[in-house]
């Protein structure tokens, strides 16, 4: 107030008189202290944590007072003020906000402001939203939910049945389930478009698509017969991301069946939005499948509140919840359709590093998946062995330290083929150490493997530090990765499920450095944008004499999910290593093909 007196007096806009008697006015006369009689307030979170060290300060002295931080009244990120609210706990009272998902400490409150009997907007703009109670009511007045002996489409039997189909016969209800999804759907911020989970939930994702301004993709049923044949319309490009939106949730099973189809088309998908979650192992089986949801309601929810109104008995609400408690739905197994089903063209645009962008594409362009593992201790061998192959492999795995007659004139002649074939360079060192050691072993010594190797093979038993002091040793060198060993091949290896489990976790850390993973089975590791890399293959199944079991194309391909398979001695100690080269690469990539067609049996 003082700038703004000075500023209009040295204008001339009021008197020097008047400035003088507004100056006096100020220092005389203060507004009541909030701090003496208010027992909490409420802040925004706009100006930072200072803001709640200031009111926390100032509340020196002054045992029980709080602040209730506003989360939803602007588009500010709702993560960071949870998190700013975290850090200081002894002042906050809990959240202004609209959704129960906003935060979930048992120990905050929710204040939820704008709350009528029926909707309504009064003359300022200020809406009341109707209760969730109030639609579960609607949806039982319009016959959406029914009482009696139905069956599910995961195929068990049911008391209690939730048919939307209905509601489009009722505009008031399809805006009042519009506006309270909406709530939530505002909560996500990264997407790209929206998309209904066919048929029920289309008009649905329609309204929420024009209300939150995101584009809508229509997913089909089944392909068109004629034209473009397509399962998603509508515009959108490989790499973005789609929110789902669908009605009941039992097994998940719909759910997951657009999410293959997204998938598919390249697109990624990490949330659904569902209005009724029946707690049945739906959340489960999508929580397997890396899709996390966000419910209106639960049937708990709704149970309750149409028993406390009086819409059903208490009967009748003893017997769903004793239901909800013994019938479980079926466990929807991942279909892998985000990753396997994938073409290798379409993942390398899904890729975070550079060498495995650079190996999907070699694949889709030499149509080969095969990498040749060159166990030779003569360069001289080596050399010799990859003029013959070199046009029918996508990359070589060498072993520099078995190497009798290294030299760096070897290095500039393999890298020499390796541009003229167009394949990549893997040394399969294993590095295990701790950080500093490995970061030597990888840029020093005889071997200098950085300088040549476009990628490196890895244990995750040091823990992340490795990771970090390989990343660090390429600095400066753009194409470079590693495939993490998350199994091995050799019968009776020590290799736990939570090893290999840790080992995925640590890869999604440090996503650039990461090519992919040395492991033998699909559900590993689901990121597309990785590779499976699988020793331990042969054109016929095998064991030798050391314990290394080997499988056939078809099995580590179309049932197990390798990307690249590593073959040795099956064509190094072949009579025509070239013959034999060429029988593999069309073998391994058949088994590819036929993977992604979707025709497995």
């Amino acid at each position: 107030m003082t700038e703004l007196i000075d500023i209009l007096e040295k204008h001339k806009k009021i008197t020097k008189e008047m400035s003088i008697k507004l100056h006096k006015y100020l220092r005389e006369v203060k507004a009541p202290v909030t701090k003496e009689w208010g027992d909490c307030v409420t802040s925004h979170s706009l100006p930072g944590e200072g803001i709640l060290k200031a009111l926390s300060s100032a509340c020196t002295g002054i045992e029980n007072r709080g602040v209730f931080l506003l989360a939803e009244l602007s588009s500010e990120n709702t993560e960071k003020k949870l998190n700013m609210a975290s850090k200081n706990p002894n002042i906050i009272t809990g959240f202004v906000c609209q959704n129960k998902d906003t935060f979930k400490d048992p120990g905050l409150l929710q204040l939820t402001p704008g709350v009528q009997l029926e909707s309504a907007k009064d003359d300022l703009g200020q809406v009341y939203n109707t209760p969730e109670k109030n639609l579960a009511i609607k949806l039982f007045d319009i016959d959406a939910v029914k009482f009696g002996e139905f069956k599910t489409k995961s195929g068990t039997m049911t008391p209690v049945y939730f048919d939307l189909r209905v509601i489009v016969s009722y505009p008031d209800v399809m805006e009042l389930l519009t506006v309270l999804l909406y709530d939530i759907v505002s909560n996500h911020k990264k997407y790209d478009h929206i998309c209904g989970v066919p048929y029920t939930a289309l008009p649905i994702a329609t309204l929420l698509s024009v209300k939150v301004k995101k584009p809508m993709l229509l997913r089909r049923k089944e392909a068109k017969a004629y034209g473009t044949k397509k399962m998603i319309e509508g515009h959108y490009k490989v790499g973005e991301t789609c929110l789902i939106i669908e009605d009941v949730v039992t097994s998940g099973s719909s759910v997951l069946e657009t999410v293959k189809d997204l998938n598919k088309e390249g697109l990624i998908v990490k949330n659904a939005i569902i209005i009724l979650d029946r707690e049945q192992g739906g959340r489960m089986n999508l929580e397997s499948n890396n899709v996390y949801i966000d419910s209106l309601f639960t049937m708990t929810e709704l149970i309750d509140i149409l028993e406390k109104h009086k819409k059903i008995t208490k009967e009748m609400s003893i017997k769903i919840h004793k239901y909800l408690r013994e019938v479980k739905a079926p466990v929807t197994k991942d279909s892998f359709e985000d990753r396997i089903r994938i073409p290798f063209e379409k993942r390398a645009e899904l890729s975070k590093n550079l060498v495995a962008k650079q190996l999907f594409n070699i694949m889709s362009i030499k149509k080969t998946n095969l990498c040749l593992s060159v166990d030779l201790t003569s360069t001289v061998k080596i050399l010799e062995l990859l003029e013959k192959v070199g046009e029918y492999i996508c990359l070589v795995k060498t072993h520099v330290d078995i190497i009798e007659d290294f030299t760096s004139d070897f290095i500039s002649r393999l890298k020499q083929l390796a541009d003229r074939f167009n394949f990549l360079i893997l040394e399969d060192r294993k590095f295990a150490d701790i950080g500093n050691t490995v970061s030597l072993q990888y840029q020093k010594g005889l071997y200098k493997i950085s300088e040549w190797a476009d990628c490196v093979t890895s244990h995750s038993l040091p823990g992340e530090g490795i990771l970090k002091a390989l990343s660090s040793a390429c600095t400066g060198i753009e194409n470079r990765g590693v495939f993490l060993l998350a199994e091995m091949s050799s019968e009776g290896n020590l290799i736990s499920a939570e090893y290999r489990e840790e080992t995925v976790n640590m890869a999604s850390k440090n996503p650039n450095i990461i090519t992919g993973f040395v492991c033998q089975n699909k559900d590993t590791f689901k990121d597309p944008g990785l590779l499976q890399l699988t020793p331990g293959v042969q054109l016929e199944s095998a064991k030798d004499d050391l314990g290394q079991v080997y499988n056939t194309p078809e099995k580590v391909i179309l049932e197990n999910g390798a990307d690249i398979v590593v073959v040795g001695r099956g064509i190094v100690n072949a009579k025509s290593p070239e013959a034999q080269a060429v029988v593999y690469r069309d073998a391994l990539w058949k088994c590819y093909s036929k993977r992604i067609s979707g025709k497995l049996e």
